[in-house]
């Protein structure tokens, strides 16, 4: 009886810790037995766009990685955070404010960065253009800005407006100083609004006036572009702004290791012959830039999730320095109270000595 307690006893032991086992690598393997994998995509030129340039790109997934079905998911400026928020999506595609922004919000990696190609020049970069009519007389520099009707792309499109408001912070132009501000919801609509009147100045991301000028939709040379900045060998469109990295896809915090790697692995080594030839830029990604830049943009700007980085830097230097600060604050009180002390001390002592002399 003892042999078959204590033999039954091994066996429970045995059993106990492969279940525990299980369990273990089925916690960890919840990612990486994905079946359905959702790619949210920033739609900042239409939803149409979007599925055009992406769908050729979810049929070459599902074929390379087919115990996965790939799916892609058009997201408006404003339906990105509630996607991220509620795990509706497992990459995001976005542009750098929302790749920072979620990043520090939601803890989103980014795995890859965007690279693009334009006159033999591959760049994982962009920038923003200001531009205006060529026939706009009361308007030469960006110092012109003031009082005028601004067209820009949405208050979290990066190209087509915070990377031009951080040019126009620099030079003390707030948005409080224009006439109007409207955010047209892409960046086509802010470059139709700028020719058809409806605005002065538009705001738009590098490159979209060459696209629809080399699209037939429209001629650049009826823009003129303030704060220009040439074309370099690094980045081959005119700019109005700093040079920052391009769009990036992330990865949400609870897409395993695994199949961060395959996804990242397939769209890098994407063949070019995946995209229809109509299509100049086909999608090519490379290793994730640093979006430091981009930080220390957000940051001047004091705009999300930079919004309260200074009131939040004071809270941090009190909670880890709270301590010494009280200790100083003491010692600077008793400092003042002896101060204070010897000062009446010595009054009494001037006020005896007078008294004595009277006598």
């Amino acid at each position: 009886m003892l042999y078959m307690t204590r033999s039954r006893g091994r066996h429970l032991k045995t059993m106990l810790s492969l279940l525990m086992m299980l369990f273990v690598c089925s916690g960890f393997g919840y990612t990486e037995h994905m079946e359905d994998v959702r790619i949210g995509v920033l739609s900042d030129q239409g939803i149409s766009i979007v599925n055009y340039r992406w769908q050729p790109v979810a049929e070459y997934l599902n074929q390379i990685i087919d115990h996965h079905n790939t799916e892609i998911i058009a997201l408006p400026f404003s339906g990105v955070e509630d996607a991220v928020k509620s795990n509706r999506i497992d990459f995001l595609f976005a542009n750098p404010t929302l790749t920072v922004d979620m990043g520090a919000r939601y803890n989103l990696t980014p795995i890859l960065t965007q690279v693009s190609r334009h006159n033999d020049v591959n760049f994982s970069l962009m920038s923003t253009l200001i531009i205006t009519q060529q026939d706009n007389g009361d308007i030469h520099t960006i110092y012109h800005a003031r009082g005028k009707r601004i067209a820009a792309v949405s208050e979290n499109s990066f190209g087509g407006w915070l990377a031009a408001l951080k040019e126009f912070h620099d030079i003390g132009i707030d948005p409080e100083d224009f006439e109007s501000l409207d955010f047209m919801g892409s960046h086509d609509g802010v470059i139709f609004a700028v020719q058809n009147g409806l605005a002065d100045i538009g705001i738009v991301r590098a490159g979209t006036l060459t696209r629809l000028d080399e699209l037939g939709a429209l001629e650049y040379n009826n823009f003129r572009v303030l704060n220009y900045r040439a074309p370099t060998e690094q980045y081959p469109f005119m700019h109005s702004g700093e040079i920052y990295p391009a769009w990036a896809l992330s990865r949400m915090p609870h897409v395993g290791d695994q199949v961060a790697i395959e996804y990242a692995t397939a769209l890098i080594n994407i063949p070019s012959d995946v995209f229809s030839q109509r299509y100049a830029d086909p999608l090519r990604f490379s290793i994730p830039s640093s979006y430091l830049s981009v930080e220390e943009c957000l940051k001047a700007l004091n705009v999300s999730p930079y919004d309260n980085y200074y009131k939040q830097i004071l809270r941090e230097l009190y909670f880890r320095y709270r301590i010494w600060l009280l200790t100083f604050v003491l010692a600077l009180a008793g400092l003042i109270m002896l101060l204070l002390y010897v000062t009446r001390l010595n009054r009494k002592l001037r006020e005896k000595k007078s008294n004595h002399r009277c006598k």
